[in-house]
């Protein structure tokens, strides 16, 4: 604004009210595109504003997606190991009972076989006390 009053005559030196009148009206033109100037400056940071907003809107939308991408794929990775830890319990179970099954026939067989040691050694006992008959020191084979 400064600049243009600079370059007009001023109003003594011309004595003319429409120099003036023009003067004037580059002041206010002056003011008004200042007033503008400011007025695009603030809404060029409002608009700054709002783009980063919305970047940043569009990110968190991104994010919000990636994250429920990830919850949906932990959900399957658990489910899915939920299954195999079923699957390993289960096995584990049989195996618990086939563990018990067979202590059982270990025991059964280890009854059985004290049984029937014992009837040998019964056995052993009972000839022991007969009498043992005497043998022959020769025995004579006739024709």
């Amino acid at each position: 604004m400064e600049m243009c009053s600079g370059m007009l005559p001023s109003r003594d030196a011309t004595g003319s009210d429409k120099m003036a009148l023009i003067l004037k009206e580059v002041k206010e033109l002056g003011g008004f595109c200042q007033t503008l100037q400011q007025q695009v400056q603030s809404q060029r940071r409002s608009l700054c504003s709002a783009v980063a907003l919305h970047e940043s809107s569009e990110l968190e939308d991104e994010q919000r997606e990636d994250t429920s991408k990830r919850m949906e794929d932990l959900l399957e990775l658990q489910h899915e190991l939920q299954l195999q830890y079923k699957s390993a319990a289960e096995a584990v179970l049989g195996l618990r009972q086939d563990v018990a099954q067979r202590a059982k026939q270990e025991e059964l067989l280890q009854s059985e076989l004290h049984s029937k040691e014992k009837q040998i050694q019964d056995a052993e006992d009972s000839l022991a006390r007969i009498a043992p008959l005497p043998l022959p020191d020769e025995v004579e084979v006739t024709p």
